[in-house]
């Protein structure tokens, strides 16, 4: 009976170190999987396969004067500067981890973001897949406005006159040369503006 008694504390203590290192790492996301922020992240996927490349380009003409950009990103790096034209230029990087190419092929069919153009403006959403990321990297007219939601992921923005607003959930914020209302609420990472004529942070 002594050793069943050690033998149960024993496996109690490991259970709750287990325990331990999970809450520090990560949260549950569904009855079978977590989700870790950072690189631990994208390690973590690795079990469903070696990761697969793939880039998309996606051009589209803005014309409003101060054009609004919305972009949508659960899981990427976000990366905005100013273009020299009236035109928009998103390139997707996408990242995918499958066992084979065509698995990974069926993946990047799903998260090729997509574009809907309205009042001169657009919206870009990139679908939400697991072991899924995407890096946008945009180029937009220096007068437009640009509202980013992100999930996982940095969020750089650099030249707007039209100014940004960032919704960040893990990651850091980085605003440089904007001329124009400069928001960030920004859960777990770090913020940083400089050059800008309007600043307000909020929440981290």
């Amino acid at each position: 009976m002594l050793f069943r008694s050690m033998g149960g504390i024993v496996w109690l203590v490991i259970l709750m170190i287990g325990l331990g290192w999970v809450s520090r790492n990560g949260h549950l996301m569904g009855p079978f999987s977590w989700e870790f922020s950072g690189d631990e992240g994208d390690n973590f996927w690795n079990w469903m396969g070696a990761e697969h490349d793939n880039d998309v380009q996606i051009d589209q003409v803005l014309t409003a004067a101060r054009p609004a950009v919305t972009i949508n990103d659960p899981a990427g790096d976000v990366t905005i500067t100013a273009s020299s034209d009236n035109t928009m230029h998103v390139r997707a990087h996408e990242m995918v981890h499958r066992d084979s190419d065509t698995e990974a092929q069926k993946i990047f069919n799903l998260l090729k973001p997509k574009v809907d153009a309205s009042g001169g403006g657009a919206v870009i959403t990139v679908p939400e897949k697991q072991g899924a990321r995407v890096d946008l990297t945009l180029e937009l007219p220096a007068a437009a406005f640009a509202t980013v939601t992100a999930g996982h992921g940095d969020v750089t923005a650099d030249g707007l006159n039209g100014g940004v607003q960032v919704n960040a959930t893990h990651g850091e914020v980085k605003l440089e040369d904007i001329h124009g209302d400069a928001q960030g609420h920004i859960d777990h990472g770090d913020f940083s503006a400089h050059n800008r004529s309007e600043e307000r942070r909020v929440g981290k």
